[in-house]
């Protein structure tokens, strides 16, 4: 909201906006970063329910957020990287090639590329053989004679080609 408001011109919304996401960010760090671990708890730390537990869904989101401290990065690419796309979703799996393309440095792109060449369970390729899927026609209706379980969000592999492969 604050790069927002800059380009129209608001400097006073830009400077509010831009303080209330500098607080946010600090508060976010200050109870969900898990210093010793290296990564940010899946909720905050000292929640009982939290227990101090970590995923690959938080270490996902904070890498692609840009949240995670700058030393502990490598760590957490890495996590995310082996993890691989096993039962993320397509909209997980947006995320996950979004955080491998933040920092491709790290391995020069093998992760993305392996992640978009694989082909079990869970990749594109099991995914194009079984649905048809595409980025393109959506259509689910099973009465139709080529049903497709395409949508917007299979677009997910353009992220990791351009943004992880490319460096674009």
């Amino acid at each position: 909201l604050a790069e927002l408001a800059t380009a129209a011109g608001r400097t006073e919304n830009a400077t509010r906006f831009a303080g209330l996401a500098a607080a946010l960010k600090r508060s976010i760090v200050e109870k969900m970063w898990d210093p010793k671990a290296g990564r940010f708890c899946d909720g905050v730390c000292d929640d009982p329910k939290v227990a101090g537990k970590h995923s690959v869904y938080s270490d996902m989101y904070s890498l692609w957020l840009g949240m995670v401290p700058q030393p502990a990065r490598p760590g957490v690419w890495r996590h995310v990287a082996q993890h691989g796309m096993t039962a993320l979703g397509d909209y997980g799996v947006f995320v996950y090639l979004s955080a491998l393309a933040s920092d491709p440095a790290v391995d020069g792109g093998e992760a993305i590329l392996t992640a978009l060449t694989k082909c079990d369970n869970f990749s594109w390729c099991e995914t194009m053989k079984l649905w048809d899927a595409t980025m393109t026609r959506e259509s689910l209706q099973v009465s139709l004679q080529h049903p497709t379980m395409s949508h917007a969000w299979g677009t997910s592999p353009v992220i990791g080609a351009v943004n992880g492969l490319l460096g674009l």
